[in-house]
């Protein structure tokens, strides 16, 4: 039986041509070796049924979803069906559009899967011994870097601006169908794990911690690195700083977390004002739970994070300070 790989395409009214470009390069490339299933999440036409029907796929899902919820694509309930979907079909390759709502999909499934996912392709091959190279830009678009991922059972990547010619075949009837009527589930009543009391000692070992308030370039004013260090004092959590905090503010070397830094791994690691360059994630990557707060809805932390607020961290950081404050009052 031959391997599958997984397409995951989304549309809000209509489905776009970058699309339809992804799911006919894909099929003609890799449908003699693998099995293609495409899911489309957000239902789809009649006319887009039968569009990618003939681009010689071998399945077609389409996830009808109620309309409260219909844009959140990132839901906890999608993440679940399409992780058991990639289970069930054996995937060795899902790929993700490069939207913000696939950017996060695939962040969070490859964290399931904990597998390599390759961001913004603009080509995939096919390598050696069931390896598939994925191509992106690098050096601001100076360089084409081919990138793979090994020692992986599923590989991922979202892609970008394919501009093959769309290639139809006269037809598939061979193509099974399936609609799938499903309903999110608010995300608001997730039961989380309390931590429990802590006490308050603020001695800082971020090697130890289990409550990390973390601080990026994002965070310019003197004053909020002040009433950060007075939440972090009250509730005796510790405080670590992206390399790009430290050479701009002149802060301790030794509370930066990162390749060049310390290695954490905390239950809850809060970062206030991260755009999650490489170096920090690396940093980061064994914390339980990351909840990122930045008002760039494209920063690349919030793909690697498991809660996101889109805000100004400033707003949040003074809130933050605000109860703590009247808590100890």
């Amino acid at each position: 039986m031959k391997n599958n790989i997984c397409i995951v395409i989304e549309k809000q009214e209509d489905l776009t041509k970058n699309a339809y470009n992804i799911v006919s390069y894909i099929s003609g490339q890799f449908q003699k070796e693998y099995t293609i299933t495409v899911i489309c999440l957000g239902g789809c036409k009649k006319q887009e049924i039968e569009k990618l029907k003939r681009l010689g796929i071998f399945e077609l899902i389409i996830v009808e979803l109620n309309d409260v919820l219909s844009c959140k694509f990132q839901n906890k309930s999608i993440v679940d069906f399409i992780e058991n979907e990639l289970k069930k079909c054996k995937s060795s390759l899902a790929i993700f559009m490069a939207t913000s709502n696939g950017r996060m999909l695939a962040a969070r499934l490859a964290i399931r899967f904990s597998c390599g996912l390759v961001a913004e392709c603009v080509n995939i091959r096919k390598g050696d011994d069931k390896v598939f190279i994925f191509q992106r830009a690098a050096l601001s678009g100076s360089v084409i870097a081919e990138i793979i991922c090994v020692n992986s059972s599923i590989q991922m990547c979202t892609v970008k601006n394919f501009t093959p010619p769309i290639v139809y075949v006269e037809n598939n009837d061979n193509c099974t169908v399936n609609v799938v009527k499903h309903k999110l589930i608010e995300e608001s009543g997730i039961e989380v794990e309390e931590i429990e009391t802590i006490e308050k000692k603020h001695d800082n070992n971020l090697e130890d911690s289990r409550v990390i308030l973390g601080l990026g370039s994002g965070i310019k004013k003197r004053e909020l690195t002040k009433r950060v260090n007075y939440i972090a004092t009250k509730l005796g959590v510790s405080i670590g700083y992206t390399r790009g905090f430290v050479e701009i503010n002149g802060e301790n070397q030794s509370m930066q977390i990162g390749q060049s830094g310390k290695i954490v791994s905390p239950k809850l690691y809060i970062a206030f004002g991260i755009s999650g360059a490489t170096q920090h994630l690396v940093g980061i990557n064994n914390s339980k739970c990351i909840i990122s707060i930045n008002q760039d809805k494209d920063a690349p932390i919030h793909m690697y994070s498991d809660y996101i607020i889109i805000e100004d961290a400033e707003q949040i950081i003074n809130l933050m300070y605000d109860i703590v404050k009247k808590i100890n009052e």
